[in-house]
């Protein structure tokens, strides 16, 4: 069976909490067994309220690979993937039976099956044609790039009517760049700075890799790169940060997987200062 050297985002494990849910990130790279997938969303038995996401991205770059076009990759084998991994995790144990170009499963079975019932729920990144298809039919979650806080509404609206198609409904998630100062021109200040800063020729060459036929940053100035990893840019003081934030939820985003400057300091002064502000717009409980 043919195989291609990716690199995939394997696991995002979520401790929900009374007042809500705390996400961390596992990287797993070059996964290409659902047999060894399962394993992290199948803990033995429930603890502290503890549950898993497994967060499913295909990574790729026409520079490090030998395929120039995404289509080769979605259409095939992702869902393959995702179809032999729900399988698992459903089908009673030894009755799982699966034959593509991909994957030949007979018999199937994993130990131990996932608590959470029927399986933990599955994200997909990316905003293609075939990422919008895979996720609409085979995932709960769908995690989008957004080049601007207006054009969330158009995606969230296109990825859950294509999922009622099918009779499933998905929630919806992007990642904004989160940077606040005590006025907007110290906010301007910091971007500002971030840019001149910038390696062109490093973003230029990452953003070369990744344009291609993915479909999903197309619409990505440089700038984005360089501010945040393609991250969506919300700056400005603490109020006008929240009210960005607020918009995307209005927009049809469930959830926000944020990125800071100062990883540790900020996400304290956001705690001290956004979230309060988020809870009395009603974004947040």
């Amino acid at each position: 069976m043919p195989e291609y050297p990716l690199s995939m985002d394997a696991s995002r494990s979520d401790i929900a909490t009374p007042r809500g849910t705390f996400s961390a990130l596992t990287w797993v790279k070059t996964l290409q067994r659902p047999w060894c997938s399962r394993c992290i969303g199948s803990p033995t038995r429930p603890r502290h309220s503890i549950c898993s996401i497994l967060w499913f991205q295909t990574r790729w770059s026409v520079r490090r690979h030998d395929f120039q076009d995404v289509e080769q990759l979605w259409r095939p084998w992702s869902p393959r993937f995702i179809e032999v991994l729900k399988g698992l995790w459903t089908a009673e144990p030894g009755t799982f039976n699966h034959h593509s170009e991909w994957y030949d499963v007979t018999d199937g079975w994993v130990s131990p099956l996932p608590v959470r019932k029927p399986h933990p729920p599955i994200a997909n990144a990316g905003v293609s044609e075939d990422a919008k298809e895979v996720v609409a039919r085979l995932c709960d979650w769908a995690f989008i790039s957004l080049p601007s806080i207006e054009a969330a509404r158009d995606q969230t609206t296109d990825i859950r009517s294509r999922a009622a198609k099918h009779g499933r409904s998905i929630r919806c998630a992007t990642y904004p760049f989160a940077v606040w100062r005590e006025t907007e021109r110290e906010a301007e200040q910091e971007r500002r700075r971030l840019l001149d800063e910038m390696d062109r020729e490093a973003a230029e060459n990452w953003a070369r890799g990744l344009f291609g036929n993915s479909g999903s940053f197309d619409r990505f100035t440089l700038e984005m790169f360089a501010l945040g990893g393609g991250g969506l840019p919300l700056f400005g003081t603490a109020e006008q940060v929240a009210e960005k934030i607020a918009e995307l939820y209005r927009s049809g985003i469930d959830g926000v997987l944020l990125t800071f400057l100062e990883f540790h300091a900020d996400v304290i002064r956001f705690g001290k200062e956004i979230l309060p502000l988020l809870r009395q717009m009603g974004v947040r409980q």
